[in-house]
């Protein structure tokens, strides 16, 4: 449920999202996803970075660049606080 309520809000397809594209807007989306999987299931790193096909330490980086950025940027704090409340709705 979590992946398809990031998907919708974000407008993108799991596939999409899980491609090695590198361009930022999916880059950040796949972020804030690694960030709710590891929130709302019980998916440690390593499962999280095998259904993407990425390494537990880019799960670790991604959990910490949310972490660090929603302290800075106020509408990223917004985002999260929306998905958190889509999430629990």
């Amino acid at each position: 449920w979590v992946i398809d309520v990031v998907c919708k809000h974000f407008n993108k397809t799991i596939d999409q999202i899980a491609k090695k594209y590198r361009s930022r807007e999916l880059v950040i989306i796949r972020q804030y996803l690694f960030y709710f999987l590891f929130k709302y299931t019980e998916m440690n790193k390593s499962q999280i970075g095998a259904m993407f096909n990425k390494d537990h330490t880019t799960v670790l980086y991604s959990l910490r660049s949310i972490e660090n950025l929603r302290k800075v940027y106020p509408e990223m704090e917004m985002e999260i606080q929306i998905l958190d409340n889509k999430i629990n709705s």
